[in-house]
């Protein structure tokens, strides 16, 4: 089992979303990243999100991540994915394809040095 040391939020937004429409976003990280994770913050509204990451590193995409996550109730934050490290540029969008109306506050986090619980 392993955990992060310490975290940075790279970007963040919130965003009032209508059914079928989605928020882009895009940030970078540096080279010591050990992994990032798409996160879905405290105060989004309770309900299942879809998301599109597109992972590029030199110019070059090196990952397509999609799939669908849940928020529930009173939840701190929901890890949607987790994407990788290095240094890469990140690319993507949340989507609400299942509320009628729906506000999603989301953030990118870094981990950095993996230290490993015996």
């Amino acid at each position: 089992m392993t955990y992060w040391a310490t975290f940075k939020l790279y970007k963040a937004f919130n965003k009032t979303l209508g059914l079928g429409q989605c928020a882009e976003f895009e940030f970078d990280v540096p080279a010591e990243t050990a992994d990032v994770a798409l996160a879905l913050l405290g105060g989004t509204t309770p309900g299942t999100y879809g998301y599109y990451v597109e992972k590029w590193q030199n110019g070059v995409k090196k990952a397509t991540l999609t799939g669908t996550t849940t928020v529930y109730s009173e939840s701190p934050q929901t890890i949607a994915v987790w994407m990788g490290g290095g240094r890469a540029t990140y690319k993507g969008r949340i989507c609400n394809s299942y509320l009628s109306s729906a506000t999603v506050y989301t953030g990118s986090r870094e981990g950095k040095q993996p230290t490993a619980i015996p």
